[in-house]
């Protein structure tokens, strides 16, 4: 290929800096493939606490809330808190 020992010398360099680029590659999809876990997680930790809430708001002994949350009438007493979305309660 090369001739000439600086351009050998050269394409070695290039050829190792390449293969540890490599490696550095492995390492980082690794490290971000452990942290979208951890993530995922969290996410899903949050999700399960808020249907508990609404499960634990949503009773047949708080029957006006829970008929005014099934039918669309009006957001639940503690949305003024904070927006929920119905939707991704049920995920």
């Amino acid at each position: 290929m090369f001739t000439c020992v600086p351009c050998m010398q050269e394409a070695r360099a290039v050829a190792a800096v390449s293969s540890e680029l490599e490696s550095f590659q492995a390492e980082m999809q690794q490290a971000s493939l452990s942290q979208r876990q951890v993530g995922q997680a969290a996410v899903a930790a949050a999700v399960q606490r808020a249907q508990r809430f609404v499960d634990r708001t949503l009773r047949l002994s708080n029957l006006s809330t829970l008929s005014a949350y099934v039918l669309g009438q009006g957001p639940l007493p503690v949305s003024k808190s904070f927006q929920v979305c119905r939707l991704c309660l049920l995920l």
